[in-house]
């Protein structure tokens, strides 16, 4: 989640990344040089990087060759910036 209440979603075989806002839209997409991005994190010093995780296993020979970068971590700077970590104690 950002600071402004969107939903940052890795698609699993859709090749992208989105953001839906708070009301349900699709506000953000970023595409991905990997058919299967895992998930997703917003961090750096200004919560504004968008750190994406993407799957090797499983994939075909054909994939591996049109999408030799799945199985790397990739980073994004993106427009909205994570929320800071709430901690508590238990």
């Amino acid at each position: 989640m950002d600071i402004e209440g969107g939903y940052w979603s890795a698609r699993l075989r859709g090749g992208c990344v989105v953001r839906i806002d708070r009301n349900g839209h699709l506000t953000d997409r970023v595409d991905m040089p990997t058919m299967a991005p895992t998930c997703v994190a917003l961090g750096g010093e200004d919560l504004r990087a968008l750190f994406i995780t993407s799957r090797r296993a499983r994939q075909s020979s054909d994939e591996l060759l049109r999408f030799p970068e799945s199985g790397n971590l990739f980073r994004v700077e993106v427009g909205q910036a994570g929320r800071r970590p709430f901690s508590c104690r238990v």
